[in-house]
């Protein structure tokens, strides 16, 4: 294929920057991103309810914050690793509890507050759950101990683990008023049957591969598994080996990682195509080939929907 015009390096440096910071697009529908705000907003104003009302102290409003951590993962990413019960209640209370720890025997607040945070999450992910806002919970209980105003520990150990259960409720009831979402998620892949497409891969294997990274993924393997099943069952249905080529319209190579492409056919003839990159590596690249050469690159025809290009359907 012959290069007729180099991409701009601006678009291609801003496209790398967005990649290198995790500014990825997201797959979920505006109506999901509009459920998980309120059940956030519902599972808050149930907490900020039981610390005020029920507890009657002004010390738990600040604590409140970290819980403010915690619901963004419990209803927006309700199916993942950090987001279950477990990970919610044990984090923040074992970070609490390492929190006090510290605060007694480390009379230097600097040097506490970094201890209390670097050791929670040691603890966290040795007793498997490992949550976010669980160091902001041993941060505070160190910070709260120092405090001027001799804040009440025993009174924020109360309202802690009052307002994770509430939050913790509220997420199992909400969440499972929509059939696509429960929580723990254990309720929602334990009926999700995988089909023969998973024949030749076990659940050692995914567990195999996550542990090759030697990094925490937030995902379970029961989860990867069923990504990889419905991609392949995606890739299954309606291919098509014979495809037709048209002006304007998007064809992929089919390719994973850096090998994978999308090209727009700018001009056609019956010998000559010339192309625009429009998704991969070389975005803006203009080039041109032969009917023939672009016919064993093309592997598929896609469109663009909810900004992730899929498989156009037959």
């Amino acid at each position: 294929m012959t290069e007729l015009s180099k991409p701009l390096s601006s678009e291609i440096t801003l496209k790398n920057f967005f990649k290198l910071i995790g500014c990825e697009s997201s797959n979920t529908t505006f109506v999901e991103k509009v459920i998980s705000g309120i059940g956030a907003t519902v599972g808050i104003f149930l907490s900020y309810i039981i610390a005020s009302e029920v507890l009657n102290t002004n010390e738990g409003y600040i604590l409140l914050t970290a819980m403010g951590a915690s619901s963004v993962l419990v209803f927006a990413l309700p199916h993942g690793s950090l987001s279950q019960p477990w990970s919610v209640f044990g984090g923040h209370i074992i970070s609490a509890l390492i929190g006090y720890f510290v605060f007694i025997f480390v009379p230097e607040v600097a040097i506490a507050s970094a201890i209390a945070v670097g050791t929670a999450v040691i603890a966290m992910y040795c007793i498997r759950c490992l949550h976010p806002p669980g160091g902001a919970t041993a941060l505070f209980i160190v910070l709260a101990g120092h405090s001027p105003n001799a804040l009440n520990i025993s009174a924020l150990a109360e309202i802690l683990v009052l307002n994770v259960t509430a939050l913790l409720v509220t997420g199992l009831i909400f969440n499972n008023l929509f059939e696509w979402r429960r929580y723990p998620a254990y309720l929602y892949f334990r009926n999700k049957k995988t089909s023969s497409n998973l024949d030749e891969l076990t659940h050692e294997d995914f567990s195999s591969a996550l542990l090759q990274l030697d990094s925490y993924v937030d995902v379970s393997t029961e989860e990867l598994a069923l990504i990889f099943d419905l991609a392949i069952t995606h890739a299954k249905a309606g291919n098509n080996n014979s495809l037709t080529f048209l002006e304007n319209h998007y064809y992929s190579n089919a390719q994973l990682g850096r090998l994978w492409s999308v090209k727009e056919i700018i001009s056609l003839t019956s010998k000559m195509v010339i192309y625009k990159v429009v998704a991969g590596d070389n975005i803006s690249l203009i080039g041109k080939c032969s009917l023939k050469e672009f016919g064993r690159w093309a592997k598929l025809e896609v469109e663009l929907e909810k900004k992730s290009w899929i498989k156009k359907a037959a």
